[in-house]
């Protein structure tokens, strides 16, 4: 018996080393792992920042890299620490709308293999609806009268506001439109009244602006008297810009300069909405009123053509003609440059509902008999 159970333990033993013998021949010819599978991208959702979590499925003894690209974007790469032993990676939020290439990468003893998944992203649009105002004009100096005052004792102004949409991309104009206030100024007596005028200033008794005059008080935002809306409407992360160009106009006996430059704007092509100085407000989140400055297309002649911003203004309009304030004395003929406000949703993203902040411009003659203006804009958050 005891040398029957000796050779049945020896016949098992030997039946377990051929198993292992089989066993380790066929892991030999095991399938080699040549890729990483598995993996899925899902947005979280923290606090409304959509947050890309990538898994994907597990490899024996591997550690794990994850790589993070856009295409068409080098600026929007990102990455995973190196050496991940878990198979999960939590991104940070992803900077803007695209296409996301995320590439897992595996070390294993015998070198790397990887596999990639795409994700493609269409970012929330933020912002809120806003509006601005010119809410006041107050005059530091006056301009020269003429002798005879024909218009009125003082000066007599009027406000308007070129409003551009525009592709922030290409700066091309996608729409224009105007807006215009009333009259302010001396309202006349009954031998010669001014109908259509607003009294304003205290250069005679029935008004005229003249040094330390002020146009506009609190008050609801009106169509076309003060506080004057220039604008209102909806701003959104990367979406178009809105350009506000200003002016204020000195009231004479004839408007044609008026009305041939709002009119070009409607019809012209804008090379200024592509300059550098645009393009530089377009991207920058600083709200702040420039001035035109003559880049490509200099000084443009008049007020017809392609705008460039800067116009070359006759001789004649600073007799008998509306012209605008803020003219500067050039070799000939004076010089006008556009004063710009540029109006963008990540400009304004520090305004709350409700808030407010004022920007103040001043409008300055340096030519004989000049006048020095300062115009206030109001940009409101209203939704």
């Amino acid at each position: 018996m005891k040398t029957k159970a000796l050779i049945l333990g020896l016949l098992a033993l030997a039946s377990v080393a051929e198993i292992s013998s089989a066993q380790a021949k066929g892991a030999g010819t095991a399938s080699k792992v040549d890729s990483v599978t598995g993996i899925f991208i899902v947005l979280l959702d923290p606090g409304g920042s959509p947050i890309p979590r990538v898994t994907w499925n597990s490899i024996d003894k591997a550690t794990f890299q994850v790589q993070r690209s856009k295409v068409g974007d080098t600026c929007c790469n990102n990455a995973s620490p190196a050496g991940l032993t878990v198979t999960s990676w939590q991104d940070s939020p992803l900077p803007s709308s695209g296409t996301y290439i995320y590439r897992v990468i595996a070390t294993l003893r015998s070198g790397q293999v990887s596999g990639q998944s795409q994700l493609s992203y269409t970012a929330p649009a933020k912002g809120g609806r806003y509006r601005i105002s010119m809410t006041a004009i107050r005059v530091v100096t006056p301009t020269t009268d003429d002798a005879t005052m024909h218009d009125g004792v003082g000066d007599e102004v009027y406000a308007a506001a070129v409003i551009a949409r525009v592709d922030r991309a290409t700066g091309a104009k996608l729409g224009a439109s105007v807006v215009k206030s009333k009259e302010y100024g001396d309202i006349g007596d009954a031998g010669i009244p001014f109908a259509n005028r607003i009294r304003a200033g205290t250069a005679s008794p029935s008004g005229g602006l003249n040094g330390g005059s002020s146009i506009g008080d609190p008050g609801t935002a009106g169509a076309e008297t003060f506080p004057f809306v220039l604008w209102e409407g909806a701003l959104t992360n990367g979406g178009e810009a809105v350009v506000v160009f200003p002016s204020i106009w000195e009231r004479d006996t004839a408007d044609f300069v008026y009305r041939d430059y709002t009119s070009n704007w409607m019809t012209a092509s804008a090379p200024i909405l592509g300059s550098p100085l645009l393009q530089n407000q377009y991207s920058s989140t600083s709200l702040a009123p420039v001035v035109a400055i003559p880049e490509t297309g200099g000084v443009q002649q008049g007020v017809t053509g392609p705008i460039y911003g800067n116009y070359y203004i006759g001789l004649t309009w600073l007799s008998g003609v509306d012209r605008m304030i803020g003219m500067a004395a050039g070799t000939g003929n004076p010089i006008y440059s556009e004063h710009i406000v540029v109006l963008t949703s990540e400009k304004l993203a520090g305004l709350v509902v409700g808030g407010t902040t004022d920007l103040q411009i001043p409008f300055n003659d340096s030519i004989p008999g000049g006048g020095l203006y300062t115009v206030i804009l109001r940009v409101e958050r209203t939704g």
